[in-house]
């Protein structure tokens, strides 16, 4: 029988690490530990460096070219929002059943390195909400 020599090895992980990885395992209890930690790992490197690439996207045809969720249509501002009105990751991914904690996590990112352009795109939306029908006929015919 093989025995691994195994050691102790004490790191210190930022606190978003570890609730990623509790609750990925919560939200894909089929996924081997392996795979969880695998995820949590790669959106630990590209949170170092800021990069959230394969999970948002830009599309001049999507939304705009608004940031979204990669290969959807959920924009960054919207998720934004919703989480700044109270609702928690796990409400979200209740209300959408299609994302994952790792999108979420880096939406949250993105809007932290890029907080300006979504606020901006807050705001906006905010404006065009606010308008009358017939303010919005006119501007569309501008």
């Amino acid at each position: 029988m093989y025995h691994e020599n195994t050691e102790t090895l004490s790191i210190s992980l930022p606190v978003f690490f570890v609730h990623f990885i509790n609750g990925y395992i919560t939200t894909h209890e089929n996924k081997s530990p392996s795979l969880v930690i695998q995820d949590a790992l790669q959106l630990l490197y590209e949170r170092e460096q800021g990069r959230t690439s394969h999970v948002i996207q830009k599309q001049a045809d999507i939304n705009g070219g608004r940031a979204c969720i990669a290969n959807t249509r959920l924009t960054v501002w919207n998720l934004v929002v919703w989480h700044q009105l109270g609702l928690s990751d796990q409400e979200l991914l209740t209300k959408y059943p299609q994302l994952t904690q790792n999108q979420l996590d880096a939406t949250w990112n993105y809007y932290a390195h890029n907080k300006d352009e979504i606020e901006r795109d807050i705001k906006e939306n905010e404006e065009i909400d606010n308008l009358s029908d017939e303010e919005l006929v006119s501007k569309s015919n501008d």
